[in-house]
């Protein structure tokens, strides 16, 4: 009965495969001879579009304007007042942030309210933030809407608010961050790892954050806003939208932002220290490296990306005047390997996965370059600021191995930053850390 079975299997299995590839045959021989696609390719030639227009100028009355122009139904740009928390005294201390937090708080031209409501006809997205360097002011608009939103923009920036009470006011959405931080060891170690690195008392040392928010005056906060709001301290990235046309929207704009020249950054330098945080709970470390800034921080970005892979929790933050690149981290071997990876980066030996790295670096760069938010904006102001055009300062396309190598090498000589929080017993001393990057 099974041989049976088998060879009755043999002769339907047969007969099967001869009627498939019969009908294999006639349907695609009739599809060929008788019937079209379901689609249809167009081979005319698109229409070519322009290459976009990188452009820096400096205005009549101080402004800087620095816009990339591409054909584009968007625009979106960038306000921004240099100094943040980096221009601040002991007696200022988190006024920057406060001022952020209240920047469409009301002015003595339009309540809060009023400004909101204004920015939500116009169908525009805007925000605030502010780090060490500076306070920005974002808006994304229809292209065909970019007048109204310019001007209300320069309203808000130019018009201080009315009363101090504005700001003490302002201080429930400043909780929000505060709150974020007390509750995120990350970005507390964010704001050690800067004090180890420079110094506690120093301009980019210096906390983002008061003590305490009950400890920020809002008339010292009206104190750094008149300092630092200035036609000279005012840059203004855009992103989709010609020099020409911004500059003819900004140029003799006065209303109430003095006219005064850039204020010049307060030297930080780099000090390689140590700050401990005791506390319950687990142990937190972060690491930090000096960078330099502009065209001899590219291989960075690069190296960043190499030291992403092998799954450290890797950051660069870049300044003006340099930066800072390291590691967040929860346990000593894990400082171990980053002096490790970059030892074997700094030598002669080829790098593992350099070109995957480079090209997935470079294409993060672009993408936020050639993209339509504040991604473009933001780099494009990285650009002015730190010397190098934002097309260059994107394309890591030319980084080499060998700058690469270079770069791990500086990095290993400068002496590391090294800040903990939590268990602090657990975790290695400074002279340790520093042993193994000699």
């Amino acid at each position: 009965a099974t041989q049976e079975y088998q060879t009755h299997m043999k002769i339907v299995t047969s007969s099967i495969s001869t009627s498939l590839r019969l009908r294999s045959r006639v349907h695609f021989g009739t599809l060929v001879a008788t019937e079209e696609f379901p689609f249809s390719a167009n081979l005319s030639p698109q229409k070519a579009q322009p290459a976009p227009t990188l452009s820096e100028v400096t205005l009549g009355n101080g402004i800087q304007v620095i816009t990339r122009e591409y054909e584009s139904s968007v625009t979106t740009l960038k306000f921004s007042i240099l100094g943040g928390s980096r221009a601040e005294n002991e007696s200022q201390k988190g006024a920057a942030q406060l001022l952020s937090s209240a920047a469409f708080a009301g002015n003595k031209k339009n309540t809060g309210l009023r400004i909101v409501r204004y920015f939500e006809s116009l169908g525009s997205s805007i925000k605030s933030s502010v780090d060490r360097e500076k306070i920005m002011y974002d808006v994304t608009v229809m292209s065909d809407r970019l007048e109204p939103a310019v001007a209300g923009m320069m309203s808000a920036i130019s018009s201080p608010p009315y009363a101090a009470y504005v700001l003490e006011e302002a201080k429930e959405a400043a909780a929000l961050q505060y709150g974020r931080l007390a509750a995120d060891p990350v970005l507390q170690l964010s704001e050690l790892i800067h004090a180890a690195a420079y110094g506690e008392a120093s301009p980019l040392g210096g906390s983002l954050f008061a003590a305490s928010l009950d400890q920020v005056s809002a008339l010292a906060a009206l104190d750094l806003r008149s300092q630092l709001f200035r036609t000279g301290n005012l840059v203004v990235t855009g992103s989709g939208v010609g020099s020409e046309r911004l500059a003819a929207l900004l140029e003799g704009y006065g209303g109430g932002l003095a006219v005064g020249p850039r204020l010049p950054p307060a030297p930080s330098p780099y000090q390689g220290g140590e700050v401990r945080v005791r506390g319950g709970g687990d142990l937190h470390m972060a690491l930090a490296l000096p960078t330099p800034a502009g065209a001899a921080g590219q291989p960075l970005w690069v190296l960043l990306e190499l030291l992403q892979a092998q799954g450290l929790h890797a950051f660069l933050q870049p300044y003006s005047s340099g930066g800072l690149l390291g590691i967040y981290c929860t346990e000593a071997a894990q400082l171990q390997s980053l002096a490790g990876l970059l030892r074997s980066l700094a030598s002669p030996a080829a790098i593992p996965g350099f070109l995957a790295a480079r090209s997935k670096a470079a294409l993060a760069r672009l993408l936020a370059l050639e993209g339509k938010g504040v991604a473009s904006t933001a780099l494009l102001l990285e650009g002015h600021l730190t010397g190098l055009r934002a097309d260059l300062l994107a394309d890591l396309r030319g980084v080499s191995e060998e700058a690469v190598r270079q770069a791990a090498a500086q990095l290993l000589a400068a002496g590391p930053s090294l800040a903990v929080l939590g268990a602090t017993h657990r975790a290695p001393s400074h002279a340790e850390v520093a042993k193994l990057f000699k």
